[in-house]
């Protein structure tokens, strides 16, 4: 009874993510822990047609598109989000201005910005996170969220790997990963209220020994990191180099195989988990450990599987395919069917 009229209230104010922010996501993490399939994918869709409906109006890229592909305002409050065309990185890249539905917010500016600043804990004109990409398969892309996405995600998330990964307590956390510039999870660790998660950046192209001692002195008991970090802390660990005593363990950013977690169990006695992130849709997904499937969090993203060979075709459910995602959450800088492309089956 009660969360069925919470829900109702919601839906009579239209609270989005971007309404909400950081404290209306914790009202929405209870309203939404004990929901139906069919509650979630009813907000799910509700999402889906605000975002476009934003897109359309806002972007000129997302207007000129769709309307090239016959798609007219009209259309937007039943088209179904398959009959959409698919976008990507290279797409986004190169139309980034006439995507942002911010009149604030240019290419030119945003580089000048980073150019002098590095910081994570940093916004742009305070009111904007900038996430990098690192590059890795070509040139940086940039993606901006209004702090208000930001936050309602973040802490969204956040919210359910706690419950998601069985022990609950204010993790003191140190997260090890690169965290010298406004990479995705450096931004994410850093500007997670402590009330929540109190959190240190420990770079991992600092000296073993630096790292070490950070540790040691900080004493976490929460570790966030790659696997291929966190492998080799546990081997620190085995040798006496570190003397830590971690509840949980969060990996990300790479491929957490059970050769790997079992490693890292046996050295500080705790399975890791595991998160699904990315750049452009942020953290959206968690396993409790290396022989679960993921947990999608389908409020906060909608995913398909295409075919990798035959990238217009979608595949059905048990099929391994490309990621293709639909950010429900960031109307500042939209992404509607785009083409993520890792690796994914959906069971």
């Amino acid at each position: 009874m009660v969360k069925t009229f919470i829900s109702q209230r919601l839906e009579a104010l239209s609270l989005t993510p971007q309404a909400l922010g950081a404290m209306g996501s914790v009202l929405m993490f209870f309203i939404l822990k004990n929901a139906s399939e069919q509650e979630i994918l009813k907000r799910q869709d509700k999402l889906f047609r605000e975002v476009l409906r934003h897109a359309y109006f806002n972007s000129s890229f997302y207007r000129e598109y769709y309307s090239s592909h016959g798609i007219k305002p009209k259309d937007l409050n039943d088209i179904l989000h398959k009959d959409l065309p698919f976008t990507d990185k290279q797409m986004i890249a190169e139309n980034i201005d006439r995507i942002f539905t911010d009149p604030e917010l240019t290419k030119d500016g945003i580089n000048k910005w980073l150019i002098q600043d590095h910081n994570p804990y940093h916004l742009y004109k305070k009111k904007f996170f900038v996430l990098m990409t690192s590059g890795s398969s070509g040139e940086p892309s940039i993606f901006v969220y209004h702090k208000n996405e930001f936050f309602y995600s973040s802490l969204l998330s956040t919210m359910r790997v706690q419950s998601l990964g069985g022990k609950t307590f204010i993790p003191k956390c140190a997260f090890c990963a690169a965290t010298h510039n406004h990479f995705t999870g450096a931004t994410l660790f850093a500007n997670r209220p402590e009330r929540i998660i109190r959190t240190k950046l420990i770079s991992i192209i600092d000296p073993l020994e630096k790292i070490l001692k950070e540790l040691n002195d900080f004493q976490p008991n929460m570790i966030f990191g790659y696997p291929s970090t966190i492998l080799i802390l546990a081997e620190c660990a085995k040798n006496k180099k570190l003397h830590i005593n971690p509840k949980k363990i969060i990996t990300s950013g790479e491929l957490l195989t059970e050769e790997i977690s079992a490693r890292i169990a046996s050295a500080f006695h705790v399975e890791p988990g595991d998160t699904y992130a990315a750049t452009e849709m942020l953290g959206t997904g968690f396993r409790q450990n290396a022989r679960n499937n993921m947990t999608f969090f389908d409020d906060l993203n909608l995913l398909e599987i295409i075919d990798r060979r035959n990238k217009d075709v979608c595949l059905p459910p048990g099929e391994v395919g490309g990621a293709v995602i639909t950010n429900l959450f960031n109307k500042t800088t939209p992404l509607i069917r785009y083409k993520l492309n890792d690796a994914v089956k959906v069971i």
